[in-house]
């Protein structure tokens, strides 16, 4: 009985999807940026005070004229008052 609870919770770990990762511009600024994966490369624009939801599971966010972060899994972000970090 225990060798079946014991498989049954590893399952579930394993099987646990993976979070994305969000970006969140606080600023009154639209800004255009790059995002790069294992994917390949994409460009885009985040409108002010906006949110981007699942950007990516895994990349670097290349912000023009702010920065540059990478981000992995379920962090976020965030570009406020010109600069952007990880939350």
């Amino acid at each position: 009985m225990k060798k079946r609870l014991l498989m049954i919770i590893c399952a579930a770990f394993i099987a646990a999807p993976a979070t994305a990762a969000n970006l969140q511009n606080k600023d009154n600024a639209s800004y255009k940026l790059t995002i790069t994966s294992k994917g390949g490369t994409t460009s885009s624009t985040i409108h002010p005070t906006s949110v981007r939801q699942s950007i990516c599971y895994a990349c670097t966010i290349d912000v023009k004229g702010v920065g540059k972060v990478t981000v992995t899994d379920a962090n976020t972000a965030v570009i406020k008052n010109g600069k952007i970090s990880l939350q």
